[in-house]
């Protein structure tokens, strides 16, 4: 189900995404960026101008995900609506455990945070 609910997004995704974003998506590489950025000290450097570069690591960004909002970004970006309803059902009402020293915890209802 999963696999199948991918499929249906990667193409909207790729509609959806600059051109320059290169992570997670394939036939693009980090190395080209890196390639990119290089030339672009270097042309920038040949012509003696300022050149800033921010980078931002977004490891822990995503930790907890606001489903609720989630939603409502799908529905702007005109994600099919029976899709967002089928990735809504995935997360109503999910119940999780905790797996730590071989003991399975006591099962919780999600928050509809992630």
């Amino acid at each position: 189900m999963l696999r199948v609910i991918l499929n249906r997004l990667k193409p909207k995704s790729e509609e959806i995404l600059a051109e320059e974003q290169a992570g997670f998506r394939a036939g693009r590489s980090t190395v080209k960026q890196i390639f990119n950025c290089r030339i672009l000290i270097e042309k920038h450097m040949q012509h003696q101008r300022d050149l800033f570069h921010n980078f931002i690591d977004f490891k822990k960004a995503f930790d907890r995900v606001w489903h609720d909002r989630l939603w409502h970004v799908l529905r702007g970006f005109n994600i099919d609506e029976g899709l967002v309803k089928t990735i809504e059902s995935l997360y109503m009402n999910s119940n999780s455990t905790v797996f730590q020293n071989n003991t399975i915890g006591k099962r919780f209802q999600d928050d509809g945070w992630h």
